[in-house]
């Protein structure tokens, strides 16, 4: 991965990048192109917030991530998404570092997550298993996942015209990083 061409960049700054942005989305959670486009027209600084990941040599985008506050320290990634030939490069842990240097400059302590299928690729990053259901099984040599047992709250319901694709699972786990802020 050549990280000297890749640039993380905020959707409401870059609006040339909706298209391609919403057509990413779909290939992989399929929406009317209108209710994603004015989904992701909400972008702002103040949050929600659409970050993208282009390769500025050939003007491409690569990935997307949408976060949103949900406390005063606390951010929610509500989706990350990497274009499917791009995978496996090293490219989805590059943008969720730029995620997290970013919202540290925003004062922001803590990110969560939930994920049903990347669970291991969190764990790899950082992040923690906050709560998961009684039938959570862990897979693919899994077993010495950490557990925090505490009283975080879930996340509210994803929206009924929702659908997982290409999921492994049902099982919803919420994971969370502590962020250290210099």
């Amino acid at each position: 991965m050549d990280e000297l061409h890749l640039q993380v960049l905020k959707l409401h700054d870059h609006q040339s990048y909706l298209q391609a942005c919403c057509q990413l989305l779909n290939s992989e959670w399929p929406r009317s192109e209108r209710s994603r486009l004015i989904t992701l027209n909400q972008s702002n600084d103040r949050f929600p917030m659409s970050l993208i990941l282009i390769d500025s040599r050939l003007n491409q985008l690569l990935g997307h991530v949408k976060l949103r506050r949900e406390r005063e320290n606390q951010i929610f990634v509500e989706s990350l998404i990497i274009d499917r030939m791009r995978r496996g490069h090293g490219l989805g842990s590059y943008l969720m570092r730029k995620v997290e240097e970013m919202i540290q400059t925003y004062g922001f302590k803590q990110i969560n997550l939930t994920t049903t299928d990347k669970v291991k690729f969190y764990l790899k990053l950082g992040y923690v298993i906050v709560n998961s259901p009684n039938n959570y099984k862990p897979v693919n040599n899994l077993t010495s996942i950490k557990v925090v047992d505490d009283k975080i709250p879930k996340p509210p319901p994803l929206p009924v015209t929702f659908k997982y694709t290409n999921c492994s699972s049902s099982v919803k786990v919420l994971m969370r990083k502590e962020l250290n802020l210099n």
